[in-house]
């Protein structure tokens, strides 16, 4: 027994001091559950006018293009110091004159022989005179006897010396290549010296009073355009390094057609004198063009995150609400949308992670965007997109 009796004493000395330390501890404390209200922040936009802008890309090219062509032949015999590639020379400027002693020789010829024909024709009239008063008391004198047919044929020679006369003035004028109009030149074919003859190419000059881009829109693109782009305004850019140059230009027309291949249609914009611009727009340099589109009322440009299935997230009286707005334009990563009204709107521009109608926020930071200042112009087509 008493082996037996050691074990449960000691079993039973251990459960006791057990059962005091426990009922010394003390009970835990009931944590108190803290309710976290969402921190966002908030920028104010007011609706307003949004101007549409539609992008597009061009090449300037002059409007006037012109092959100048050697009409008479002969030897070159002056070129103008500014006849070379780059130079630019005011309208009926003589570019080239091809040696012209042999149409000088040709006009004094052409002008001897008109000189004979009329004094043949002035002693055929005489003539023709005397027959008349001759044959006045014949009956039915012949067309022969009153000379006539002499007659005749000398004016028939009076107009052909003096087509002979035109022309050789003509072939000597042409011997003198003038500037069709303001001109740059682009190419110079022959030199001093040069033998040429009728038909040789002698250089190329481009008009500098209009400057032409030729626009495309991509389909898409083309209900934003207000009377089908006609006289809309247009702005051309050109990036250099960290400077952006701007010109400002007007869609003259369309071509009416739409491309086979790229299904684009094309406009056509234009620019006045053009290099007398500051900084000149020069013939041959890619612009993008900002095209002025529609104007939509009561409307923002705003991100497109912003947006929650077509709805605006606000902030009003401390708490999440949603507005129903109308999407009326994508941009890149920008939307146009209409709003219901004018009043200042703070829309919530923090992502939420569970967004609920009516859920606690507390704004920690509030940007007012001015509608004026918010609707900046963006290029909705880029070359890639195109």
């Amino acid at each position: 027994m008493r082996r037996w009796a050691m074990p449960i004493a000691i079993v039973a000395v251990a459960v006791g001091v057990a059962a005091g330390l426990a009922s010394l501890k003390e009970p835990p404390e009931e944590k108190i559950t803290e309710v976290t209200v969402p921190e966002v922040e908030i920028e104010t936009r007011q609706a307003g006018p949004v101007s549409i802008t539609v992008g597009s890309y061009g090449v300037v090219q002059p409007r006037e293009k012109t092959e100048l062509v050697a009409q008479v032949s002969g030897n070159v015999a002056y070129i103008h110091p500014a006849f070379v590639r780059g130079g630019q020379i005011a309208a009926d400027t003589v570019l080239m004159r091809i040696d012209d002693s042999d149409y000088q020789t040709a006009l004094l010829d052409a002008e001897a022989n008109y000189a004979t024909a009329l004094a043949a024709l002035e002693t055929e009239q005489a003539q023709g005179k005397v027959a008349r008063e001759q044959l006045s008391d014949v009956k039915n004198p012949t067309v022969l006897a009153l000379r006539k047919p002499q007659l005749a044929q000398a004016k028939a020679a009076v107009k052909a010396t003096l087509a002979m006369v035109q022309r050789a003035q003509r072939d000597l004028e042409r011997t003198a290549i003038r500037a069709p109009f303001d001109a740059l030149v682009v190419a110079r074919h022959p030199g001093l010296g040069s033998y040429v003859s009728t038909g040789t190419a002698l250089g190329t000059v481009f008009a500098l009073a209009t400057a032409e881009i030729r626009l495309p829109v991509a389909a898409k693109q083309w209900p934003q355009l207000v009377n089908q782009g006609n006289d809309a305004e247009v702005t051309l850019r050109v990036q250099q390094g960290e400077q952006s140059l701007e010109w400002p230009a007007k869609i003259v027309r369309s071509e009416g057609i739409v491309d086979d291949n790229s299904r684009m249609h094309y406009l056509v914009a234009q620019v006045e004198n053009p290099y007398q611009q500051t900084p000149p727009l020069r013939f041959g340099q890619y612009v993008t063009a900002d095209i002025q589109g529609r104007v939509y009322q009561n409307s923002v440009r705003i991100p497109y995150q912003w947006l929650r299935e077509q709805r605006l997230p606000v902030f009003k009286d401390g708490q999440l609400a949603f507005e129903n707005v109308d999407v009326l334009r994508l941009e890149g990563d920008q939307a146009v949308v209409q709003l219901s009204n004018t009043a200042p709107m703070a829309i919530v521009t923090t992502a939420l992670q569970y967004p609920s109608e009516g859920m606690a926020l507390h704004r920690v930071d509030d940007i007012s965007v001015p509608a004026g200042e918010s609707e900046i112009m963006i290029a909705t087509e880029s070359k890639d997109e195109s």
